[in-house]
């Protein structure tokens, strides 16, 4: 496939080179292609900064998280963040200066006096009533009784793997796994017996009712209602078993936050699993239970403690497999004699079996491709990263797409990769050296977990449920292979979530407790760390609530076999509305911090629609005497975790800065949607109308090249930019939808005409206030995206997606409904394309 070549030229056929050198300077040259991980800029000739994970942005080297002590957003500063560049000496100029860039307009005094006192009033009100409330809920008595069970049992009498052998047992059996560990008629939901320890104080004042189960209507929570979850930082297949003082203090900050729904969440319409983990959430008993889990080595481990087996091992003598359960090598002779891999047998559900496994070194990458072959794997589930925070975890162990390797007596060729936002998807030939039959592999590497660090429950579920719809499609059953670096940590927390939701679906009953305890028994220390214990019930809950919004393609007409209305009642859609509004509550707390900056809070239009500190979309263009703040977040497309920004209507002061965001971030194309404005917001149009026009911002020159009508509602606008900045000139496509009026656009076919022409390109999606229709828009592109390519519907989790980075986004039941009638029309449209 060619890289991007100047002017569209086609690329050398043979060496793939562009001869004609590269459209954009930051493409990687001969090839024109993307830096690499952990390059950036002009030639892709300069080094990331200490991005947590080793990924910057190929264009300008933001990073998504810093290495502790750097700043963002390119990590090369060891200091905390500043909103604010360097200013010049003397007063900033007036609203001319401000619209081209030199500064913000001067504050009124009087007003900040009154809007100061008016303040201080709204706080003293604010106080009083959470005193009251506070008092009066203490009062309340607990809604939710807790119940304890007695059997938790660890059975050894029945050995599962073919190498395992009981001390009083005979010879060796054959594989038996049976899931009445994880399920028993006799109860619905079986929490683990709490230790007894000192009980904690309950967070009985946090009440969240953002959500009507009888009508209608659902408000949006506002600022102070939403569920305060913050990012741990508890560690992740830590080199030795030990935590440092460091990763103890960040987790206990976590876990002292006040996180979840109280007893209230009884009024939401739960049933009893949901509410069984909501409970446990929002409790204060997780921790003491994930230290009554058995820790560190607690089965005979001598073969992996062998001489001749050490330099296999990732981490030396802490994280080896039991010789009961690991997976034993077999074949081959010679060089290849030796049976040890480091990597275990884990039971499942109902006879189910992973194999977890430590990211391959260089001396155990053909060990890994004999296991691959010995046992049949078909999926292979990555979860780390090859360098995560300068430290080497896992070793390229396939080969690239086109490329035929042979590792030890497997030959190994690439055949497809597929990018998506948090994954990356590859399918390879494998056979065994010498000829014969072939099987196809498929590995979903997962690379957006955060280190040191636990990713969002939406991300890694809509993961977890790609992996596993394509596993349980195969014509022959074969052990999921799940890998991390240590193959504890992560792998333990996907294979747990994996084996929960068995047992939910098909029993509704769940202890996590046990799966996590009888994974323990096979493999030390699997779930490693108390925020990964925690987050495995908030994935559960996540997946479990959202359990039934996926369907298949083929399905969706019969499912629906009647016009959708926005308007008009549909029982199905509404559930799932209901639940998305519930799950509201697992959403991080917003923080925003930078966003209230007495130096920013002018350049927002509305107060109730902030950019989260985590999601914003800082500016790295330097514009002399303006800071990096723009009211605009990053939101994940289907095909890149940053694929777009969403920003409001700039102000008039604010119109270079949109110009910086995309000189930035590589945006080729701005979408921007809402009616035509009347009066002062007709002066905030950042581009001219009319071919030849000019307009100036800061050191930008604005251009307008061409207009073309695409639809009744929508022009096209091809503008060259031009900064002071950069020797070269770039052409920037603005599509204006203008037929929204109200909750939803006016034309349908002129949205989906909208969707095909952004494709997967960096875009831009502005709207009025950055939230309202441009998190609608976002997500159909998401849901027609999934249907093109996995050919499923899931439009409760591509909302999901959208309201991480804005919460506000698709707030009511109507813009949910039109997301279903938009499948509809994009069906409708196909038929008459296919019978043309």
């Amino acid at each position: 496939m060619c890289g991007e070549c100047r002017d569209g030229a086609l690329c050398d056929k043979v060496t793939g080179n562009c001869t004609s050198g590269c459209r954009l300077s930051v493409l990687k040259p001969p090839l024109c292609t993307e830096c690499e991980a952990g390059s950036y800029g002009d030639d892709c000739s300069t080094e990331c900064g200490a991005c947590s994970n080793d990924l910057c942005n190929h264009i300008n080297g933001s990073c998504d998280q810093c290495v502790k002590n750097f700043a963002l957003p390119l990590c090369k500063v060891n200091a905390s963040f500043s909103t604010t560049t360097p200013r010049p000496a003397g007063n900033v100029g007036g609203d001319k200066a401000a619209n081209t860039g030199d500064g913000p307009p001067i504050p009124v005094i009087a007003g900040s006096v009154v809007g100061g006192v008016v303040f201080l009033v709204l706080a003293l009100i604010l106080l009083v009533f959470l005193i009251r409330r506070r008092r009066s809920s203490r009062k309340k008595p607990d809604e939710v009784r807790v119940m304890q069970r007695t059997d938790v049992t660890t059975d050894h009498a029945n050995p599962v793997y073919q190498n395992e052998r009981d001390p009083d047992s005979g010879p060796i059996s054959t594989p038996d796994t049976t899931d009445e560990q994880y399920a028993r008629p006799t109860a619905l939901v079986k929490p683990h017996l709490l230790p007894r320890s000192k009980p904690r104080p309950t967070q009985a004042g946090h009440m969240y009712e953002n959500v009507s189960v009888n009508g209608e209507v659902y408000p949006r929570p506002s600022r102070r209602s939403t569920a305060n979850m913050a990012d741990t930082d508890a560690g992740d297949d830590v080199d030795v078993l030990e935590t440092t003082d460091d990763t103890r203090a960040a987790e206990t900050a976590y876990y002292n936050d006040p996180v979840y729904m109280t007893s209230q969440a009884a009024t939401l319409g739960l049933d009893r699993v949901q509410q069984y983990l909501l409970d446990r959430l929002r409790g204060d008993t997780l921790d003491d239970e994930f230290e009554n889990l058995p820790y560190g080595h607690q089965r005979d481990h001598e073969v992996g403690s062998k001489e001749e087996n050490r330099s296999k091992n990732r981490f030396n003598s802490s994280i080896l497999p039991y010789d009961a359960t690991r997976v034993v090598l077999h074949g081959n002779s010679g060089p290849d004699s030796n049976d040890y891999i480091n990597a275990s047998y884990v039971r499942g559900f109902s006879n189910k079996t992973y194999i977890a496994a430590q990211g391959p070194k260089t001396n155990s990458v053909g060990d890994f491709w004999r296991m691959v072959w010995q046992e049949k794997i078909t999926h292979i589930v990555m979860l780390t990263n090859l360098k995560e925070a300068g430290k080497n975890k896992c070793v390229e162990y396939w080969p690239r797409r086109g490329k035929q390797c042979k590792y030890s007596s497997v030959d190994v060729t690439g055949l497809e990769v597929e990018q998506r936002a948090d994954c990356v998807i590859r399918t390879f030939d494998v056979k065994r050296s010498g000829g014969g039959p072939s099987r196809h592999v498929t590995q979903y590497h997962y690379v957006t977990w955060p280190d040191h660090s636990v990713p969002t429950a939406t991300a890694l579920v809509d993961f977890w449920r790609t992996v596993t719809t394509s596993h349980r499609n195969q014509q022959s059953p074969s052990p999921l292979l799940v890998h991390c670096s240590a193959g504890v940590g992560r792998t333990g927390t996907f294979i747990a979530l994996d084996i929960a939701m068995d047992g939910a679906q098909k029993r509704s009953e769940i202890d996590i407790f046990a799966i996590v305890q009888r994974m323990r028994e096979d493999r030390v220390n699997m779930v490693q760390t108390k925020s990964q214990y925690r987050f495995v019930h908030e994935a559960i809950l996540e997946a479990y609530t959202s359990r039934h919004t996926r369907l298949a393609l083929l399905t969706f007409n019969s499912v629906f076999p009647f016009d959708i209305d926005p308007i008009k009642t549909n029982d199905r859609i509404d559930s799932e509305f209901k639940l998305l509004n519930q799950m509201k509550v697992l959403l991080h707390k917003p923080s925003h911090t930078v966003a209230e900056n007495e130096e920013n809070i002018g350049k927002n239009r509305t107060l109730d629609i902030l950019p989260d500190d985590s999601h914003l979309a800082c500016l790295s263009s330097p514009v002399r005497g303006r800071n990096q703040y723009i009211n605009g977040v990053f939101v994940s497309t289907f095909f890149s975790r940053r694929g777009c920004i969403m920003t409001q209507l700039p102000l008039y002061h604010t119109m270079v800065d949109i110009w910086r965001l995309v000189d930035g971030n590589d945006v080729t194309t701005i979408v921007s949607l809402g009616a035509e404005v009347d009066g002062s917001e007709a002066d905030c149009c950042y581009w001219p109308r009319q071919e030849g026009q000019s307009k100036e911002f800061g050191p930008f020159t604005v251009t307008l090249s061409s207009k073309a009508i695409l639809g009744q509602h929508l022009t096209s606008y091809m503008v060259s930019l031009q900064s002071r900045n950069h020797s070269y000139d770039r052409e920037v496509y603005v599509l204006q939808y203008s037929g929204w009026t109200y909750e939803v656009p006016d034309s349908t076919p002129d949205i989906l005409h909208l969707v095909d022409l952004i494709n997967a390109r960096a875009i831009i999606v502005q709207c009025f206030d950055g939230a309202t229709k441009s998190g609608l828009f976002r997500a159909v592109c998401d849901v027609i995206s999934r249907m093109s390519y996995d050919r499923d519907v899931d439009v409760y989790m591509a909302v999901r997606h959208v309201q991480i980075a804005r919460p506000e986004s698709v707030g009511s039941l109507v813009q949910y409904r039109y997301l279903y009638h938009v499948i509809q029309e994009h069906q409708k449209r196909n038929a008459v394309y296919n019978n043309a």
